[in-house]
Order: C-alpha cells, then sequence, then structure tokens
C-alpha cells in the first residue's frame, strides 16, 4: 500500500506515524513545500525572542520509515490517476492519500507606494526577514494589524529584543474573537504597562516606504512610522490545488 502525506507540518507527520503502526509494510510518503525540515510553527516567535537561539531547536521528528521529500509543492491533483503533480512537474502516485497542507495568512488589500514590506509571520523566512527588516529599518518599531493570537504572540516576542511595537485593530479591543470583552481589557492593561500602544477602531488604508522607513496611512487618517508592517488578519486554508476536483472542502 503506498500513503501520500501532503503536508510536513504537526498533523502530517502524526498521521505518518499512526500510519506505520497500522501498517508496518506500507509506503509512506510526506511532501513538503517547505525547503527546510519539518518544525514547529507555534516556536517561531521563540526564534524572534532569542529563547530558541537556532531554527534546529524547532525541528521535528521524522517518525521511522518515513520518506519526507522537501521543496514539494503540490499544484494539482488527477483524481482519476491516483497522481498528485508538483509545482516543478513531477508525479508521485498514491493508493491512499491524505491533505494536510494546513492554511496560509489573509493579507487584505491595501494600496501599496512602492514596495513596502508587508510581513506575515507563517514560517523561518518570515522570521529572519522580520529580523533583517528590523535590523537595516531607520525606524525601530513594528505596526501590526490585526491582533490575534499571533500578533499578540509576535508582540510580546519583540518586547524581548526591545523593539516596541503599536497594534492597529478593526474591533474595539484586542483578541475580540477568542476572549469576553473583561478578558480584553486585562490584556490591554498588561499590554500598555509594557509600552505597548493600542489603536482601536482603526484599519490601514495605505502602506509606503520611504528612506528606510514604512509609513501606515490610517482610515482616520493618522500615519504610523515602523520598521515594517506585519498582518496577523486570520488564515485561509491551503486548498487552491483541488480546484477542479471533486473533493469537497467547505472552509478546509
Amino acid at each position: 500500500m503506498k500513503y501520500l502525506i501532503i503536508g510536513a507540518s504537526a498533523a502530517g507527520l502524526s498521521a505518518a506515524l499512526k500510519i506505520r503502526e497500522l501498517d508496518v509494510d506500507g509506503e509512506i510518503t510526506v511532501l513538503s513545500e517547505e525547503k527546510s525540515p519539518p518544525y514547529s510553527k507555534m516556536s517561531l516567535p521563540y526564534l524572534l525572542s532569542g529563547e530558541c537561539s537556532k531554527e534546529e531547536d524547532l525541528y521535528l521528528g521524522i517518525p521511522e520509515g518515513v520518506k519526507l521529500l522537501l521543496d514539494k509543492k503540490v499544484v494539482s491533483l488527477k483524481e482519476e490517476r491516483k497522481v498528485v503533480e508538483t509545482e516543478a512537474g513531477e508525479e508521485f502516485s498514491y493508493d491512499k492519500l491524505l491533505i494536510a497542507t494546513g492554511a496560509h495568512p489573509y493579507i487584505p488589500e491595501v494600496e501599496k507606494k512602492g514596495l513596502p514590506p508587508i510581513l506575515s509571520i507563517r514560517n523561518l523566512e518570515d522570521i529572519s526577514g522580520l529580523k533583517e527588516r528590523i535590523k537595516n529599518s531607520k525606524e525601530k518599531r513594528v505596526i501590526l494589524s490585526g491582533a490575534g493570537l499571533v500578533n499578540c504572540e509576535i508582540a510580546d516576542a519583540l518586547l524581548k529584543i526591545g523593539v516596541p511595537s503599536v497594534f492597529v485593530i478593526r474591533s474595539n479591543r484586542i483578541l475580540s474573537q477568542i476572549l469576553d470583552e473583561e478578558g480584553s481589557r486585562i490584556i490591554e492593561s498588561c499590554a500598555k504597562e509594557k509600552g505597548i500602544e493600542l489603536l482601536t477602531g482603526e484599519n490601514i488604508k495605505t502602506v509606503e516606504e520611504r528612506d528606510g522607513i514604512t509609513y501606515a496611512t490610517l482610515e482616520s487618517g493618522k500615519v504610523l512610522k515602523g520598521s515594517c508592517v506585519v498582518f496577523g488578519k486570520g488564515v485561509r486554508p491551503s486548498v487552491d490545488f483541488l480546484k477542479g476536483t471533486g473533493i469537497k472542502i467547505g472552509r478546509g
């Protein structure tokens, strides 16, 4: 039996481990679109803060007898032939297929002037890009659009390396999707005590870069200066390669 798993996150690797327990002779292949070995994405903020000193600290174990292939982005699925095709034109066949591709950050449309640094935090390259931007920018402050868990973790990591941040929040409070109002106010109070600025009822309209500084103009007309803008506005399922197939995906 040939098992093919698309996605080498914790979900994909856990599935590979369980399949191996149930079928000791099956051929298990895991395809990852990333060039780095699988790692804990939940731990990315620790790499930013320095609590993890190197990328290898985040690496996940590969189940014994599982074949892991890196830099293999799947772009199409041919159900009738039971094969998937990668961006490089390679084909991988299967008897049973598991799709564990996870999600990608949602970055809303904003007006851009030039090539301003707009980031989201989802992988190792994003953390490296944020570090580089802070290092090279004349303005040592990060503008965080969205106040969900990811951006809150990033703000905390930035504090630990002495970099201030400012939240631009469309709603009237932080973490509004997961906390009640009382919980939000407690977090907001702690954030303000640590010097984090919170701008509620605001949204970014325009982003531009001039002379090594990023300028974010809000819908109210207020202009913020920073090293870059980091969007943390939720995610969308990474299932574009399933378009045109008979697979029902719902919300992903």
